[in-house]
């Protein structure tokens, strides 16, 4: 059967739904209609987020998507693309090498944080590098969640849920006590403030590569049709100046999962403003009925936040996600990676 590789036009939209809900399952298709216009009509760079199908006796049968997000790479701006809904129907799975080599082939810079490994070794076969690699922390907020595999034990686990829940925020009381900065909780509108800080700690550290987390950025990411608009964000602030802030999100779905978007500090901040906006994301979680915390670390930022994950009980657990790059000559090389789990594809659908 012929196989055809062309660009995506609208109509299309219909068919590569079905085959999301064909090859990811219906509630996933459905989160992906939710987030479409997000990623791929309303983002950064609209006029430049090229997708792609294959197609097979007029049927889609195959999808690819970018998301154009701006980095700052050893201090210039890099316009990158990263893959996104990568599809391909069960029969056809070899033309998706098709797919991400045309991808490639248009997209002269790509950042992509991937955890499938076919898609991981199909994009290292086309020369993208791994530039590190993204482990997963967990914290248990709630005792039940080992028993889900376990319905009926579960059913039975909600009679003492209470007290469960009461004796694991216990634990914690501890670290909630330490003296740490006031943390409040934002509003999420993302002004000037959010462009300061992010330029300090760009200042602080040039020769890093990390997308460009200023305001605009930050309003989209999490904006009102974001996949994660329901998020909360938790500010400290010294004289009206912005000094640190995390994003955490709840997931809407049976999971109860808790999520650490990202967490970032100003330059030169002491442990203790760390240690208060982890607090402020941990109990907001408890408070959202999450029944465990999840928070995402490259394994630099992983080794910097040693004290703090142990500290907190968060224990590596899990998924892995490998970060993949593919930069030009030009761009500046072996920069130190910052990035955050809420800046990957692989967070758009996890708390939908």
């Amino acid at each position: 059967m012929a196989i055809a590789l062309r660009t995506f036009a609208s109509t299309d939209l219909d068919q590569v739904l079905r085959l999301h809900a064909e090859v990811f399952g219906a509630p996933a298709s459905r989160e992906l209609a939710r987030r479409w216009v997000w990623s791929q009509v309303e983002n950064l760079c609209p006029e430049r987020s090229p997708k792609w199908v294959l197609q097979a006796d007029g049927a889609v049968v195959g999808f690819l998507g970018t998301v154009p997000i701006p980095y700052r790479i050893g201090g210039r701006r890099v316009m990158t693309h990263s893959t996104c809904d990568f599809m391909v129907a069960p029969q056809h799975r070899f033309h998706g090498i098709n797919l991400l080599r045309e991808c490639f082939k248009v997209c002269e810079s790509s950042v992509s944080l991937d955890d499938v490994a076919a898609t991981i070794a199909v994009s290292k076969l086309l020369r993208a590098q791994q530039t590190g690699t993204m482990h997963r922390y967990l914290k248990v907020l709630d005792a039940r969640v080992g028993l889900r595999r376990w319905p009926k034990l579960l059913a039975s686990a909600r009679l003492v849920s209470r007290p469960a829940r009461a004796a694991l925020a216990l634990r914690d009381l501890p670290f909630f006590l330490r003296r740490a900065p006031k943390v409040t909780r934002h509003d999420g509108s993302f002004g000037a403030s959010f462009d300061r800080l992010f330029e300090r700690c760009l200042a602080a550290d040039p020769l890093q590569a990390t997308v460009e987390r200023d305001s605009r950025y930050l309003r989209w990411r999490y904006g009102p049709q974001s996949p994660q608009a329901h998020r909360v964000v938790g500010i400290v602030e010294t004289n009206r100046e912005l000094q640190g802030y995390v994003v955490c999100c709840a997931s809407r779905g049976e999971d109860h999962r808790g999520y650490i978007l990202e967490l970032v500090a100003a330059p030169h901040a002491p442990p203790s403003l760390v240690d208060g906006l982890v607090a402020f994301a941990v109990r907001e979680l408890r408070r959202q009925g999450s029944w465990t915390a999840r928070w995402h670390l490259l394994e630099d930022a992983a080794e910097r936040r040693r004290a703090h994950l142990l500290s907190w009980g968060f224990r590596r657990h899990g998924d892995q996600y490998q970060l993949l790059t593919r930069l030009p000559n030009s761009a500046p090389q072996r920069p130190v990676w910052h990035q955050e789990f809420g800046d990957g594809e692989a967070s758009h659908g996890c708390v939908s």
